[in-house]
């Protein structure tokens, strides 16, 4: 796994968020899912597409969730980006605490 040495190199406090922000996206596209599955199950039985509210509630729930956890993880993103955690170099696992106006970009 190309990005376990770079996960591990964060900050643990930006890697739990990382963590619960995905874990959130997964529960509203996987976890709602199977909520409303079984429960539809029982409305429609034949899969007859029967319009019901409660279908369209947990539709806007599900939705609702995974766009959330989208807007944490962006929102998690920018502040590891401003916090400098993205100066961490996979490479070595180290991070260059010198400040960013002091780096100079060196050709790959």
């Amino acid at each position: 796994m190309i990005l376990r040495r770079w996960f591990f190199c964060l900050a643990r406090a930006l890697a739990l968020r990382l963590v619960l922000a995905g874990a959130a996206f997964v529960s509203g596209a996987v976890g709602i899912e199977l909520i409303a599955g079984e429960y539809l199950a029982h409305i429609d039985p034949h899969h007859l597409g029967i319009t019901h509210p409660t279908r369209d509630l947990f539709a806007t729930l599900e939705e609702s969730l995974e766009m959330a956890a989208l807007i944490f993880l962006i929102q998690t993103l920018a502040a590891g980006v401003a916090a400098g955690q993205a100066d961490t170099d996979p490479a070595t696992n180290k991070k260059d605490t010198r400040p960013a106006n002091d780096r100079v970009s060196q050709p790959v």
